[in-house]
Formats: structure tokens, sequence, C-alpha cells
């Protein structure tokens, strides 16, 4: 009987050690607590590592960009400068991806294709000027832009860049260059630096009539300046501009180079 029981207490010795080691293998490395990283939906999120507590918003939460026009615009022969109205309609997310951009002349023979990363904050409506593109000798006549690929989208808030557009005046110069003279003033104490500037003309219609863009290196707080926008080769009387839109936006580091 005492052999049986002293066999009974080391094989449930054993047990002890075999299942506390079986627990701690569970708990080290299966049982982890939930991330937004782990590639399973668990926890309160949305999607897997989407939506709920996470910072990444699944894509079916999200609206999609909208792209209101595209077009390009020839420089000098072979050159061209493109342009595009798009806008992120999600008030609190930033979406992050590829866009592509096509060119085609009037034969709708493609002249060009290629994608540009971007990224858009919450409700923010951008003018994506992209200049002198090597388009070839024949005049571009078609400009197809498509939000392709979403890479991120994180929830995000509005950014004020205070930066405030003051007047605008258009007009012929001296050398009877079409010229936007643009007045600014940087409502912050803090200086701001790499600004971008660019403008669209509207006719009547709504159509676009031309598109440009200057930089501006650096404000001071509080500083008011004025920069200008020219159109060399701009056809047609002032008259036809009816409506002129002014975007102003800080460039980030990545954005220079």
């Amino acid at each position: 009987m005492w052999a049986f029981r002293r066999k009974f207490f080391v094989f449930l010795f054993f047990l002890i050690i075999i299942v506390s080691i079986g627990i701690f293998i569970y708990f080290r490395f299966f049982n982890k607590n939930p991330t937004c990283f782990d590639g399973i939906k668990n926890a309160q999120e949305d999607g897997i590592d989407c939506g709920g507590s996470c910072k990444e918003v699944c894509l079916f939460q999200a609206t999609d960009v909208n792209i209101f026009w595209a077009r390009t615009f020839q420089v000098v022969d072979g050159v061209s400068n493109t342009a595009a109205l798009i806008e992120n309609p999600n008030f609190d997310y930033r979406i992050e991806g590829i866009v592509s951009i096509k060119i085609y002349d009037e034969q709708n023979v493609r002249l060009i294709d290629f994608r540009k990363k971007i990224s858009l904050g919450p409700s923010e409506k951008r003018l994506l000027f992209i200049p002198s593109i090597n388009t070839g000798k024949p005049y571009p006549k078609k400009t197809f832009v498509n939000f392709e690929q979403v890479n991120s989208i994180v929830k995000d808030v509005v950014e004020d860049n205070k930066i405030l557009l003051i007047s605008k005046r258009l007009e012929k110069d001296l050398n009877n260059l079409t010229r936007l003279n643009i007045s600014m003033k940087n409502d912050d104490l803090l200086s701001k630096k790499n600004i971008e500037i660019t403008a669209v003309l509207y006719d009547g219609e709504k159509e676009v009539l031309n598109v440009g863009k200057t930089f501006l290196d650096y404000m001071s707080k509080e500083e008011e300046k004025e920069v200008f926008i020219t159109w060399p080769n701009f056809i047609g009387n002032l008259e036809e501009v009816k409506e002129t839109t002014v975007f102003i936006r800080l460039l980030k580091n990545e954005e220079l180079f």
C-alpha cells in the first residue's frame, strides 16, 4: 500500500510540474494581451488591427477621396504643368496613399503615366500641383487622376497653419504678364517655414483657365507678406477670369525632396 501511495504522489508531483510548465508556456507565448499590431481582430477592434481603440481606421469606415478635376497646361513645347483639385471629406481621419496621373494627347495616346505619394489631413482640400512634366512634343489634351491605393487611414485633427489670406488681385504687369498679387499674414506667435501657395483661375462656367504655384521659405510671427504668381503664356484677357481660388499650406520635410 505504501509503495502505491508513494508512486501516486510522485506521479502527482510530476503532473503538477508539467501542468505548471504548460500554463506558463500558454500565458507567455499564446495568451498575449490584444494589441493593434497582432494581426488579429480582437478586443474592441472593428476590423483586423483597425477601428475601435486603434489609431488606424478601417478602410470601410472612411469616405473615398474626392477628385473634382484634373488639367494639364503646356508651358513650352514638350513640358507641362499638371494640377488636380482633391479633397479628403473625412473630418477626423488622415488618409495616406498613392495617386496615379495619366496624361493623353488629342488622339488618346498616353503621353505619360506616373504615381505620387500623398497625405491628406482631415477635411483638407488641396490643389495638387506637379510642375515641369516632360510630356514630349504632342500637346497634352486629357488628364486623369485617381487615388488608386490607400496605405493608411488614421485618426487625426484638422491642422490650422495660422496663415491668413488677406487679399488677392489679378492684373497685367508692366511686361504684360498676367500676375496674381497675394497678401498673407502669419497670425501665429510662432514663425512658419516652407509655405506653398497655389492658385486656380476659373471662368464664368467654373472651367479652369490656368493654375500656378509659388513658394515662401519663411514668415516670422505676425508678419505680413506679399507674393506673386505669374503666367507668362496665359492666353486671353483678365475679363475671362471670374473667380480666383488660393490655397496656402505648410510643406512637411519629406515633401521638400
